[in-house]
This record gives structure tokens, sequence and C-alpha cells, in this order.
């Protein structure tokens, strides 16, 4: 049947592509940060061709994720769009979406770390990015628990947060504190 060979063929040209663009992410610089608490936190940074001054987006994983292998396939177009990226590995992760979480590896202990227990990671990367001159104001970009955790980010640095990405925040009763403080945000600044 022609629509069959039309599915197939439209299915293994999404294969190669999918393929391709993990395989153009996969050309990431490493960075190691300290944690406030002293954990070592991993970034892997992926700037492509552009100008140290084009606009820069932190990623943050979702729980049982990593940022190389949640974000590797969204990499390309970003950078496509003009934006570096950098996506951070925090204490609370895995190894969803093939790679390891390099942060958690490098735990002595990862029973009992919460979610809430990352916000020193995603601190970390931002102060990373400020320390070193890499931009003036970020984007903070999270997915999950964390995208519940950079409203929190960017209230406790409004001059630092230029714009938040939060794909279907956590609203988890432990979660709420960053919500609330990223409302009061809001009030501050609107969107």
């Amino acid at each position: 049947m022609p629509t069959e060979h039309i599915k197939f063929t439209l299915l293994a040209a999404v294969l190669f592509l999918m393929a391709v663009t993990a395989s153009q992410a996969a050309n990431g610089d490493t960075v190691e940060v300290l944690a406030s608490d002293g954990v070592k936190v991993y970034g892997e940074v992926y700037a492509g061709d552009l100008e140290e001054n084009s606009p820069l987006i932190l990623l943050f994983h979702q729980g049982g994720s990593n940022g190389r292998g949640e974000y590797s396939p969204l990499v390309p177009w970003l950078n496509d769009l003009g934006f570096r990226v950098i996506a951070w590995d925090q204490r609370s992760g895995g190894a969803t979406y093939g790679s390891d979480n390099r942060t958690k590896g490098g735990l002595t202990s990862s029973e009992g770390v919460s979610y809430c227990d990352a916000y020193p990671d995603l601190q970390a990367g931002l102060d990373y990015v400020l320390n070193n001159e890499l931009a003036e104001q970020v984007v903070v970009w999270g997915s999950s628990y964390s995208a519940a955790l950079v409203f929190r980010l960017a209230a406790d640095n409004p001059d630092r947060v230029a714009k938040i990405v939060a794909a279907s925040p956590a609203r988890s009763a432990r979660h709420v504190g960053h919500l609330v403080l990223g409302r009061r945000l809001r009030a501050a600044r609107p969107v």
C-alpha cells in the first residue's frame, strides 16, 4: 500500500534526523562547579559557532534525568535560534534519556536527596555564569521539579534572571514554597 510506504519513509526520516541531532549535540564542553554545600555540579556547554554575547539559557532537568540526555535533542535547535546553552546535572537525577547524571554519580550517598535539595545546584550554575562573565542575565529553563525551582531562582536573583521557561512545574506540597516565591516575583515584575 502506498500509505504504508509513506508512513515508513516518514518514520525513517524522523529517526534519521533524531540521530543526526543527537550526534550534533554531543559536542559540548564539560564544566564543574561547587554548590554552596560542597557538592560538585556538572554542566555541559553548547555554544556552537555563536558569538560570546549571544543569549544564554541554563537548562535544568526533571527527576530521574540529566541535562545532556534530556536536552541533547533540543540543543541544535536552540543554537540555531541563536542561544548558547548550558545543560546542568542536578543531584536529584538519574540516567533517563541514555546519559548518566554525573552530579548524582559523584555523591557518596544519594539516599534521602529530595528535589528541593537540588536548589543549590541551580544557584551554583547561575553563579558560574555570572562569575565567569558569560552573560549579564540568563534565561532559566526547568522541567518538572526543576521548573518549580527556577521560579525560586528567579525570585532570589531578580537582576540576574531575564526570563523563565517552566515546563510542567511540579506542584507537590514540598514545591509550593518555590511557586509562591515565583508568584511574588511575577507580582513585582509582570511578564
